[in-house]
C-alpha cells in the first residue's frame, strides 16, 4: 500500500503554472456560481415580500457569500500567497 507522500499524492498536489492556472479558473467559475446564487435568492426575496422563513433566507445568502469570498482569495492566493490571510479566513 502506498502512504498519502508517494506519486500519487505529489502528482494531485503538483505546483506547475497549468495546474495552478486552472485550480484558479476553477476556483473562479465556482465563486461566480455562488454570486449568480447569491443574486438569484436576493431577487426573489426582494420580489417576493410574502415569503416565511426569513432567518434560513439569511443564513444562506450569509454561507453563500462568505463561501464566495473563501474562493475569491483562494484565486487571489495563487500568485500572491498570503498565507496568514487565507488561514485566518479557513
Amino acid at each position: 500500500m502506498q502512504g498519502l507522500d508517494d506519486s500519487a499524492a505529489s502528482a494531485a498536489m503538483d505546483s506547475s503554472a497549468p495546474a495552478l492556472g486552472l485550480q484558479a479558473i476553477a476556483d473562479g467559475v465556482v465563486a461566480l456560481a455562488y454570486l449568480a446564487i447569491l443574486g438569484m435568492l436576493a431577487y426573489v426575496v426582494w420580489r417576493r415580500r410574502d415569503l416565511r422563513l426569513n432567518g434560513l433566507v439569511l443564513s444562506c445568502g450569509v454561507f453563500l457569500a462568505a463561501t464566495s469570498i473563501l474562493h475569491i482569495v483562494n484565486v487571489w492566493q495563487v500568485w500572491a500567497p498570503p498565507s496568514w490571510f487565507s488561514t485566518a479566513l479557513c
